[in-house]
Order: structure tokens, then C-alpha cells, then sequence
């Protein structure tokens, strides 16, 4: 999240206690984020965004369809 709101690597660093080697392996991905978001489908020109599928609440029935042992 820190990342999303243009936070630089060393506030991260600092925020997290991370070390180098640690950041760079398990937070610093190295993926473009504009490419992965224009290639998924996303404005690359907004910061925030949201799923418009998670609003969705889908019908018991599909539920059920979906996960038998729902009501259990």
C-alpha cells in the first residue's frame, strides 16, 4: 500500500524494518506497474481503483451452485 501512494523504497524500508536483502526479495517485485495495470485492463493514470465486482452480491442459489456446504 505504501507503494500505491508514492511512498519511495527507503520510507518503506524505514516504515517496515525491512533490511535490503529482505525488501528486495519479498517486497520490491520489480514489475512495472503501469504496464501490469494497462495489461489487466486498469487506468494507469488513477492511483486508487476498485473492483467493481466486489460489490456484486451474487444470488443463495449461485452460492449453493458454487459452495454445497454453505449453509453448514
Amino acid at each position: 500500500m505504501a507503494g500505491n501512494v508514492c511512498a519511495n523504497v527507503d520510507q518503506i524500508r524505514h516504515q517496515g524494518r525491512w533490511n535490503n536483502a529482505t525488501i528486495n526479495g519479498a517486497y520490491l517485485t520489480n514489475l512495472p506497474r503501469e504496464l501490469v495495470r494497462s495489461v489487466t485492463g486498469f487506468p494507469t493514470y488513477v492511483r486508487f481503483f476498485y473492483l467493481a465486482r466486489a460489490a456484486l452480491n451474487p444470488p443463495t442459489s449461485l452460492c449453493k451452485k458454487l459452495f454445497p456446504a454453505i449453509g453448514e
